[in-house]
């Protein structure tokens, strides 16, 4: 009778992806999607076009207090349903390792 040795990519995968996990959903979603992506989005599409520094970006720049108030609500909040999405999909990658 052979026993099967487990695979080590999937050895190492669940053991990161369960450091992540065990890390908290809310840590997680506020420090990848709200930190990493939605205020440097916020930066990069308010900020800089309001303040003319990038003109190809600039829809408007007659109402940049405007501009920067909407960015500052809006791209948190796309940076959190970024990180939610995220932390679905390492649930379910988890989930699906720990199947096997």
């Amino acid at each position: 009778m052979s026993s099967t040795s487990p695979d080590p990519k999937n050895t190492e995968s669940i053991r990161r992806l369960r450091r992540i996990l065990d890390g908290g959903r809310t840590r997680f979603i506020v420090r990848w999607g709200v930190l990493a992506a939605g205020v440097p989005l916020f930066v990069l599409m308010s900020l800089l076009p309001s303040l003319g520094l990038v003109a190809w970006l600039a829809e408007s720049t007659e109402k940049p207090v405007f501009n920067i108030a909407t960015g500052a609500i809006l791209w948190p909040i796309a940076g959190y349903l970024l990180g939610l999405v995220i932390w679905r999909a390492f649930e379910w990658r988890y989930d699906a390792l720990m199947r096997r």
